[in-house]
């Protein structure tokens, strides 16, 4: 190529101001010829400006390079403003959860802009890692226990391992006791009320999500229930009586939880992804299964912790379990538990007592209560309307604070919608 720079040089004035250029090695071509004959290029050549040649192979690779590196930009400035909306959200969530805890004593960043923690919360944790070692012992006998009748069973023992523990009944009554005695020992014991709306056979129970202290909560729910289908009186429970069967309807995320994964895996809760729809239909086939065996099912509608305590739209499924199993719905509304635990902290922050109706909850948070309502009959109806009564049925027995605004849709709308 550098031998034709020659031949170049002197065709420029025949070609009346059109410059030929070197595809591969442009910028050298003219840098060259510019340092070898400036002065003679500049009479010659006319006073408009030149036109540059090159092969339509390299002007569309140029104009694909270019579209490229345009969206790359575009993409990019998304992403860092999508980033920055994020974290003006969750800043702005941070503080708002942070509100719900003004009364409550001074509190520090466990997590900064994350997690917080109080006084309260130190107590706690004191507290649950005295009562978790003998949650996670229990669970461990029950463990060695299930591989003894197991090793038993293949070595042609007389009985049948299947009907010693067939609905994994042990882990979810260790469970019960442990959460029974937590909220006991944290004053977060709430009312129970609506026990009577509780049917003899098993059910669908759906309940509002404000906090990680929901779970025990329910669970110790059941056990009320049990207790006053045993002829006891309601909120008269005692730690060790009967208790009704019923498992979990769970995000995948919960089986990495310590101690609480276990019970959960032992116990054969359903667990899903919700990013997963394979996952999904196992749930829905599992929890089938376990309604039409005669077992209670608890599952949480919303599909995660509402950041506010105010309830949200539904997501699409968990009511087609209970039409698909002709089992009946009941609401359960859960309330002030998110003044007990918001999104903020990872222990609760105040013991959860009574209060009059009167009196400002400086030091305590509003009563906890647990209200069941009448069950809801699946017979004949859409999934969309049984969603619509257990949706106002839960909201009807919120506080206004945790009511839903008037634009929340009953269930989430579909991505084609």
């Amino acid at each position: 190529m550098p031998s034709l720079l020659p031949p170049l040089i002197f065709l420029l004035p025949i070609i009346d101001g059109v410059v030929v250029l070197d595809p591969f090695r442009g910028r050298q071509t003219i840098a060259s010829l510019s340092r070898t004959s400036s002065s003679r290029l500049a009479t010659l050549l006319p006073k408009r400006e030149p036109t540059v040649l090159v092969s339509s192979e390299v002007a569309d690779g140029f104009t694909r390079v270019a579209g490229r590196g345009a969206k790359l930009r575009s993409r990019i400035q998304r992403v860092k403003e999508a980033r920055r909306s994020k974290v003006r959200n969750n800043n702005s969530l941070f503080e708002t959860q942070k509100s719900l805890l003004r009364g409550y004593g001074p509190f520090f960043d466990l997590v900064p802009g994350k997690y917080v923690v109080n006084l309260f919360g130190v107590l706690f944790l004191a507290q649950q890692l005295f009562l978790a070692s003998f949650w996670l012992l229990a669970l461990f006998l029950t463990k060695l226990y299930y591989e003894l009748i197991r090793v038993a069973s293949i070595n042609g023992a007389l009985f049948d391992p299947n009907q010693v523990d067939r609905n994994f009944r042990m882990p979810d009554v260790i469970t019960t006791h442990w959460a029974y005695f937590t909220l006991l020992a944290s004053g977060c014991y709430p009312t129970y009320e609506g026990l009577e709306n509780a049917p003899n056979d098993p059910a669908l129970y759906v309940c509002n999500h404000a906090s990680w202290m929901d779970m025990p909560i329910v669970g110790v729910m059941f056990k009320e229930i049990g207790h006053m289908h045993a002829g006891g009186h309601p909120g008269k429970a005692t730690p060790f009586c009967s208790h009704e069967l019923f498992k979990v309807i769970a995000k995948e995320e919960l089986l990495k939880a310590p101690v609480l994964g276990i019970a959960i895996g032992m116990g054969e809760h359903v667990t899903l992804n919700r990013s997963d729809r394979r996952s999904q239909v196992k749930a829905f086939i599992a929890a089938k299964r376990w309604l039409d065996s005669g077992t209670n099912m608890i599952t949480f509608p919303e599909g995660t912790r509402s950041e506010d305590g105010r309830m949200r739209s539904f997501r699409g499924g968990a009511f087609k379990i209970a039409i698909s199993s002709k089992k009946k719905v009941v609401p359960v509304s859960l309330v002030s538990t998110h003044h007990l635990m918001p999104r903020c902290t990872l222990f609760p922050t105040v013991r959860g007592v009574s209060l009059s109706e009167d009196q400002e909850p400086r030091l305590n948070a509003p009563p906890l209560r647990v209200i069941l309502h009448p069950p809801i009959d699946v017979e004949g109806k859409t999934e969309e309307e049984v969603a619509k009564e257990a949706f106002a049925a839960i909201a009807s027995g919120l506080p206004d604070a945790q009511k839903p605004l008037n634009s929340t849709t009953v269930l989430v709308p579909k991505p084609s919608e």
